[in-house]
């Protein structure tokens, strides 16, 4: 249950950048249910293990006094920015996982083809067998009528 909690505030904080560009912590701490410090340390390590795209402003000459939080919308800016060169870089490196994958799904149908031609194949086999018991095939069925053809009867019609 804490790590529902967690990773709810985490989420809500991520999402805040969506809709704010700054933001008091003191609102943050408050819709979190913290203190300031709390939020503040909170926020900070979420800002240390790169979660998310923002920095933590204190002003002595500001007003109100409390530390702000400024969040970055993107990769482009804030301390998480990305050159041109390793935005290129990681696009590329999705590329090659994305055709990774997509090897690994062709293969994979491929054997679910092979697998259901393999089923098909031992069916057939199967049915052939049975027409070659002394007898022919469903000896002692009633099922079927005197002058009746079942479609293994019409296989054998034609070779």
């Amino acid at each position: 249950m804490q790590q529902l909690v967690a990773h709810h505030s985490r989420f809500w904080i991520k999402n805040l950048q969506k809709t704010f560009s700054t933001i008091t912590v003191e609102q943050v701490a408050s819709e979190l249910k913290k203190t300031t410090e709390e939020t503040t340390q909170y926020l900070e390590t979420l800002i240390d293990q790169r979660q998310i795209n923002a920095t933590i402003e204190r002003h002595a000459s500001d007003s109100s006094g409390g530390p702000i939080l400024r969040l970055f919308p993107d990769s482009t800016s804030g301390p998480l920015a990305k050159s041109e060169k390793e935005q290129f870089n990681h696009l590329e490196s999705q590329v090659r996982t994305t055709e990774m994958m997509a090897d690994y799904v062709r293969i994979a149908d491929e054997r679910h083809m092979l697998t259901k031609d393999y089923v098909l194949h031992e069916k057939k086999r199967e049915s052939d067998r049975e027409m070659d018991r002394p007898g022919g095939p469903n000896v002692g069925s009633a099922d079927i009528e005197a002058g009746e053809l079942t479609d293994n009867d019409e296989d054998l019609m034609v070779e």
